[in-house]
């Protein structure tokens, strides 16, 4: 995470990417950024209690 990670923000998936717009790391400041993450599928659960 950056510095000052976002405390509002928007998230769209683009391409199988979350694109994190620019929020507010404090009221009313909006840093020119985006943060990009690639979603990582694990298909192992493990063990599962019921």
């Amino acid at each position: 995470m950056p510095e000052n990670p976002p405390v509002t923000v928007n998230v769209v998936n683009r391409g199988g990417h979350l694109v994190l717009t620019s929020g507010e790391v404090r009221p009313a400041v909006r840093p020119p950024r985006m943060l990009v993450a690639e979603p990582q599928l694990n298909a192992s659960f493990g063990s599962v209690s019921l």
